[in-house]
């Protein structure tokens, strides 16, 4: 991929992100007027984390913490989620700005966009030109380039007058002051970069130590880089070498493990650092490879009934049925994996593969689930109508229509009598029996009896529950910490003793102790927990 492509799809992903964040879900919301708001009497006690809500009321957000401070009134028209240092970007009249979680301005809401970047710099546009802040709101680099992004640790790229410069991430010095067509992060040392249609490779001085003589060329990976003079792909090292010949009528992905993956004899060939075939992989999608295994997937297909009674029924009533629903070829892509030698371990025939999570993989195999290692044999046999991923030393498992918990010594904590069972989390999992849901703990004992509508998982000490249509909360104990009633709608987990809650269909803030800490006035509200500094 070359590095034009490469920026777009930076820049994609960073727009992805901020609209992701963006996104408030149905139980937890935005804000109201802040002359209307009623300010808790009593706050909660202090604690290593704070919590912020996000509140909405007609179509504004605004933030207000677990205090009672107002952090950001409800005045915008959206606001994201705090980054890792508690930062906020609002929008305010498609102009944007960002705040600390203490309220205080970094950035006016003056910007046509603004970005947070993996390097925790501040990314603005203004027009069409771009420039860096720090994390304190202080220019690096002003707004005056044709685009900037992050680069390797404590260097950033920014372009200006069609040609991509190296700066100083803190100073916003210019490092290295020659310029180049096309410019990338350092990768073992080196950065490829492009001289008018040409690659070659330069070194953290900015010193051209590969000429640029290349057609198209890749990273480093594993101390070789794949390059193309012409029409043919081989593999140089650091000081320019050509190691493998320029035989490859394709790159696909750059060494891991001793392998990269090329288009030689076939599609998708293995090879070593010598350029020899260790495999051809005669499948659809293949990957690098990760702890001694190459994920591999494959197109099944298979005559499919539905596809040809929607095409019978399309042309005998004369009814419109969407292209993919008149197939007669049904398609499901299925996954596997090979080893160095390219022989499947763990084979394409299973109708499901999950990836691997602290050395299983979840397989599925005539609707039964089991688990295989990295050598692909079973160390949970597929015996399950249902099996969830480990957690907590457990997987929830469903034989025979009943529920209950294997370790992977493939024991059971107790009998499967269970109608129902979800993960552990914290000591804890929720289980339902004839009588309702309750909780078993690590040892396989029944600690909250199952009498419950429903259940949450427990936040902290606290989870939130169901009992006969009325809605409360109860501590690890069983004990209600707030008594369900039913004039609760629904509530969310608490967070430091506080919980959003649904009353007459709007949103407020309730204690443990049931007077309320904000009135439920607001359309929606999310309550976030952030660490203290």
């Amino acid at each position: 991929m070359s590095f034009c492509s490469k920026h777009i799809l930076m820049q994609f992903f960073f727009s992805v992100f901020f609209l992701f964040s963006l996104l408030q879900p149905a139980t937890a919301q935005t804000i109201s007027d802040s002359t209307s708001t009623t300010l808790p009497e009593a706050c909660p006690p202090a604690s290593t984390t704070s919590t912020l809500f996000l509140l909405e009321k007609a179509g504004k957000y605004g933030y207000i913490n677990n205090q009672g401070n107002i952090i950001l009134p409800l005045a915008y028209d959206a606001l994201s989620l705090p980054d890792a240092k508690g930062r906020i970007i609002v929008k305010e009249k498609d102009a944007y700005g960002i705040f600390d979680q203490s309220g205080h301005q970094i950035l006016p809401p003056t910007f046509k966009d603004l970005k947070i970047g993996t390097d925790g710099n501040i990314y603005a546009s203004q027009g069409k030109l771009q420039g860096v802040f720090n994390s304190a709101g202080q220019p690096i680099l002003p707004i005056e380039f044709e685009s900037c992004q992050p680069c390797t640790p404590g260097l950033i790229l920014a372009k200006k007058d069609k040609l991509w410069h190296y700066y100083d991430s803190i100073s916003g010095k210019i490092v290295i002051e020659q310029g180049f067509d096309e410019a990338s992060p350092f990768v073992e040392g080196l950065a490829r970069v492009k001289c008018g249609d040409k690659y070659g490779y330069i070194d953290q001085q900015g010193k051209i130590l590969i000429p640029c003589q290349y057609k198209d060329a890749v990273d480093f990976s594993e101390g070789l880089a794949a390059v193309t003079t012409k029409d043919r792909w081989g593999f140089i090292d650091p000081t320019g070498k050509m190691i493998i010949p320029e035989t490859f009528s394709g790159y696909e992905a750059g060494f891991s493990e001793g392998l990269a993956i090329v288009h030689g004899a076939s599609a998708h060939d293995y090879i070593d650092k010598k350029g020899t075939l260790a495999f051809s992989a005669p499948y659809e999608i293949v990957y690098p490879f990760k702890d001694g295994l190459a994920e591999i997937n494959v197109e099944k297909v298979s005559f499919s009934w539905g596809g040809l009674i929607s095409s019978a029924l399309s042309s005998a009533l004369n009814v419109y049925v969407p292209d993919e629903d008149r197939n007669l070829i049904a398609s499901n892509m299925k996954r596997g994996f090979v080893d160095k030698t390219g022989k499947q371990l763990i084979p394409t025939t299973y109708d499901f593969v999950s990836s691997f999570q602290n050395g299983l993989a979840k397989v599925m195999l005539h609707d039964k689930a089991g688990y295989v290692d990295h050598q692909g044999c079973f160390v949970i046999p597929a015996d399950y109508q249902e099996l969830s991923f480990f957690q907590e030393g457990f997987a929830a498992a469903k034989k025979d229509g009943k529920w209950s918990f294997i370790d992977k010594n493939n024991r059971a904590l107790t009998a499967f009598t269970f109608d129902q069972a979800a993960d552990f989390k914290d000591n804890l999992a929720a289980v339902k029996t004839s009588t309702g849901w309750g909780f078993v703990n690590l040892t396989g004992d029944l600690v909250i009896k199952p009498k419950y509508d429903s259940v949450s998982v427990f936040s902290g000490d606290i989870a939130i529950v169901k009992f006969k249509g009325a809605t409360g909360a109860i501590n690890r104990d069983g004990h209600y910490v707030l008594p369900a009633k039913m004039e609760y709608q629904d509530i969310e987990s608490f967070q430091n003793g506080l919980g959003a809650i649904k009353l007459q269909n709007k949103w407020g803030v309730i204690k443990t102790d049931g007077t309320l800490f904000l009135p439920a006035v607001y359309d929606s509200i999310r309550s976030i927990s952030l660490a203290v500094n």
